[in-house]
């Protein structure tokens, strides 16, 4: 199954260079369905797609538990279990962070730029 994922572009850019390897998000019906192999479609507001294919998926009781279990480093390079939470925090409500959360582990396959970007001279 082939999944779309909204994703913020300097997220978006760290799975492009390889550097994320973990997705994570409040867990909502769509991501419910996120199987092992799955193929994910993430693109960022300037229309760049990285296709990659899902390794595994967690699911978590909340974000709290989430930054105790997961590799920090693969979610968000460089920065530390307090960064992760100040970062969830900015993304979701206090009581948003209290609900499940799922990682999704994947490889990238592919890094697609946006046809609508001017070059970088």
């Amino acid at each position: 199954m082939i999944h779309c994922l909204p994703v913020k572009a300097r997220f978006l850019m760290m799975i492009a260079r390889g550097e994320k390897t973990v997705e994570v998000h409040l867990l909502k019906s769509p991501f419910k369905r996120i199987k092992e192999g799955d193929i994910l479609l993430m693109f960022d507001s300037a229309a760049n797609i990285v296709r990659a294919r899902v390794k595994e998926v967690r699911v978590y009781k909340d974000a709290f538990e989430l930054a105790e279990k997961e590799y920090i480093s693969r979610i968000l390079p460089g920065k530390t279990k307090e960064e992760l939470i100040r970062t969830l925090k900015s993304l979701y409500s206090a009581r948003e962070l209290k609900k499940p959360f799922i990682a999704i582990e994947f490889e990238k396959i592919d890094f697609i730029p946006s046809p609508f970007e001017l070059p970088v001279k």
